[in-house]
């Protein structure tokens, strides 16, 4: 949309006083290197910062993680190895009568 405004304006403002040529240059200047190049940089940086901080909040997380030993990617009965296990420990539980 604002780009949208800035073309009714250019155009409204070039049909009244038109712009001489060194004013064309500068516009596309901008538009077409500045304003690029100027996202690239914000863009580049902020996935450059949240992705570092992401990373070190993945192997803070991945250091505080206990290991199955059993979690191998293995499937018994349409059920996890691990996941297996763990329902065999909880069979053996006496129920209270």
């Amino acid at each position: 949309m604002l780009w949208f405004g800035v073309f009714v304006v250019g155009t409204l403002w070039n049909l009244i006083a038109p712009w001489p040529t060194a004013v064309w240059k500068e516009f596309w200047h901008v538009v077409g290197i500045g304003i690029p190049v100027l996202m690239a940089l914000v863009t580049g940086v902020w996935f450059t910062w949240g992705g570092s901080r992401d990373i070190i909040r993945l192997f803070r997380m991945l250091k505080s993680q206990q290991v199955n030993e059993f979690d191998d990617g293995t499937v018994v009965g349409h059920q996890n190895l691990d996941e297996a296990a763990i329902t065999h420990e909880t069979d053996k539980v006496p129920t209270p009568q």
